[in-house]
């Protein structure tokens, strides 16, 4: 079902459409709206004191580690390397087939 207008209703419909003034905003619209926009812009930080306390065990934990390592190798064991076979240059043509 198509409303077809006369020329009479188009002609009233145009002239209603220069009646219509531009909207006004309310007083401090554009300041609020900007104050608003800078508040979602800021960075959130939830946990403002849990950072430096995870920076500060991940620390411990890692010259706890450290100090361990150096700790258990230091005990009174040396490590000795020994080689069983010596290299010579016939092994390193023989395993590369020169």
């Amino acid at each position: 079902m198509e409303k077809k207008f006369n020329q009479h209703q188009t002609e009233e419909i145009l002239q209603s459409l220069d009646r219509v003034q531009k909207a006004q905003a309310p007083d401090y619209f554009y300041t609020r709206l900007e104050a608003r926009m800078m508040h979602l812009d800021a960075p959130k930080n939830r946990f403002p004191i849990l950072k430096p306390v995870l920076i500060t065990m991940g620390l411990a934990f890692f010259i706890f580690c450290n100090l361990y390592t150096i700790g258990k190798n230091s005990s009174g064991q040396k490590v000795k390397i020994e080689a069983t076979t010596e290299a010579t240059i016939e092994d390193f043509a023989n395993t590369y087939q020169l």
